[in-house]
């Protein structure tokens, strides 16, 4: 009988340490602090940059090339971020969130 305690027992911690393991708490990356650097590193520096989406920001694209001809990154906030582009004889600009930005492609200088 007590056997069979001591095998229940060392069964019970072997799968306390197996989920100690393979359960540890997820941290979340402080993604948006380390994004809003980038961009405004890229933006300042002059380098051009392309950023994807997942959704369209505008006119149904999810790549965005900036700056050029006519776009530009036009500020970066803590989680997201804004472009502007002419739009008839005015501007328009567009935000969307950092949530939305899947990778951002660049070449370093």
């Amino acid at each position: 009988m007590a056997k069979k305690w001591v095998v229940g027992l060392m069964l019970v911690a072997a799968l306390a340490l197996v989920g100690l393991a393979v359960f540890r708490p997820a941290a979340a990356q402080p993604g948006a602090v380390n994004l809003r650097a980038l961009l405004e590193r890229l933006n300042a520096g002059g380098t051009a940059f392309t950023v994807q989406f997942a959704a369209p920001v505008a006119a149904g694209e999810t790549l965005l090339a900036l700056p050029d001809a006519a776009r530009r990154l036009s500020e970066v906030g803590e989680d997201y971020l804004c472009f502007s582009q002419p739009w008839n004889d005015t501007t328009r600009v567009y935000c969307t969130p950092f949530s939305n930005v899947v990778g951002i492609t660049y070449t370093a200088p």
